[in-house]
């Protein structure tokens, strides 16, 4: 009996743990969403020249340009088709 409501308290606060962290990682992605913007025409040219010239990766193309609010997602989706 004793071990059954020691159960108990560790999953309710392991439920708490996950609710927590999905309020905090919708916040991070709400506070990002406006910053999110698909890539422009002009914007895929660049990629794509900078890939086949000079052998950028995503995450180069994140940390040099980070004023354009890309995401390695994005690029690499890009990249693959």
């Amino acid at each position: 009996m004793f071990h059954v409501g020691l159960l108990f308290i560790n999953f309710s606060s392991f439920k708490l743990d996950i609710e927590d962290n999905a309020k905090r990682i919708l916040t991070l992605y709400q506070a990002k969403a406006p910053t999110l913007t698909p890539l422009s025409k002009e914007n895929k040219i660049l990629i794509k020249n900078l890939y086949e010239c000079k052998g950028y990766n995503a995450r180069q193309f994140v940390t040099e340009f980070l004023n354009k609010g890309w995401t390695k997602n994005s690029i690499n989706r890009l990249l693959v088709a």
